[in-house]
């Protein structure tokens, strides 16, 4: 009799992200283990086998070491197992050996001040994340609306891939702020973070720092207001994307070491006059950009500086430049379509 495998219950299901997914399975057929190598059953997450178990017990428990990932939606298949070779077990072939693919969603990381998720602190939330068995996964943290004053940077590293956003879509309700004495980053980033719907403020330095050692780190931001800092971001790498952005009451405008793709932002209360560089040409500006850059559906207003959009090699569309006190000129771009203008002191 062939050997089939089901599930007890296929049904799709939420998990959190530190319990452990439970499967039930069920085989027919002639005994596991009764022929000439032992039979186990293939885990697969995401259509890659992860692991072979022995069939003795009835569930299989998965956890964030088997590839899960908080915030993810997992698909689930399961085979029989049996043979050796260099590669591993070998499939059963036999109709009924794999079952079909089942889906599992994991809940993501949740901060709420008042107690009720997994951390109260994004930095809680971020120790915890180092603790799970791949912290590259690309977990995902939700934020409920609140205030967090950090005295020290959020650090990342170690966590690529990871997203943390504020779950009520209002960047105004999530307020990430520093202390009164302003540490000089906010958020020390790594490779391909993604920071969404959140307020970034009170960093005497950026507000999120890209560079680690010789590294520019890409990023990944959308919904941010970014105020009261130096300036938004601290060498952001190629590749990065920045959107619906407001800065404001910074003392630099967005500045990209790398070519980024850069849109619909408003940029404004810019004076870099106030700075170290005391506005100097290399340094005062409401947008630098290296070329390969494409800037888009930005408005820029009351900056003060050498320019308000400097993107050599670059392309500048739709944007709309206007009552700024510049010393040199509004838009510096290799390539220019629909762009405006105006009232410049």
């Amino acid at each position: 009799m062939a050997k089939t495998l089901r599930y007890v219950n296929a049904k799709n299901r939420f998990y959190n992200i530190d319990e452990p997914v439970i499967i039930e399975l069920s085989v027919n057929g002639t005994t596991i283990g009764s022929g000439p190598t032992d039979d186990h059953i293939g885990v697969y997450v995401d259509g890659q086998l992860k692991k072979t178990i022995g069939f003795n017990p009835e569930k299989v428990m998965l956890t964030s070491g088997d590839g899960l990932r908080a915030g993810g939606l997992h698909s689930l298949k399961f085979s029989i197992m049996t043979g050796s070779d260099s590669g591993g077990r070998t499939r059963i072939t036999s109709k009924g050996a794999t079952t079909d693919r089942k889906f599992v969603k994991m809940n993501s990381i949740r901060v709420d001040p008042a107690g009720n998720g997994n951390a109260t602190s994004i930095s809680g939330a971020i120790d915890f994340v180092k603790t799970l068995a791949d912290p590259s996964a690309g977990h995902m943290i939700s934020v409920m609306d609140g205030t967090y004053t950090t005295y020290s940077p959020i650090d990342l590293k170690g966590c690529d891939n990871i997203k943390i956003f504020g779950r009520s879509r209002k960047a105004a309700n999530v307020i990430i702020s520093g202390s009164a004495s302003k540490p000089t980053y906010l958020i020390k980033s790594s490779h391909s973070a993604s920071l969404a719907f959140m307020t970034l403020q009170n960093a005497s330095l950026s507000a999120v720092d890209c560079y680690d050692g010789s590294v520019e780190h890409t990023i990944f931001a959308e919904g941010l207001i970014i105020q009261d800092c130096l300036d938004p971001f601290q060498r952001i790498a190629q590749n990065s994307e920045l959107r619906r952005l407001v800065i404001k009451k910074c003392d630099y405008g967005l500045r990209s070491y790398d070519a980024a793709q850069c849109s619909h932002m408003l940029i404004h209360d810019i004076n870099t006059s106030n700075a170290p560089s005391a506005g100097s040409a290399s340094n005062s500006y409401g947008i630098r950009a290296l070329s390969g850059s494409v800037i888009q559906n930005i408005t820029i207003y009351n900056v003060t500086g050498s320019y308000a959009i400097d993107a050599p090699g670059s392309t500048v569309r739709n944007c709309i430049v206007n009552k700024c006190k510049l010393t040199d000129y509004g838009i510096k771009a290799s390539f220019y379509k629909r762009n405006l203008v105006f009232d410049l002191t």
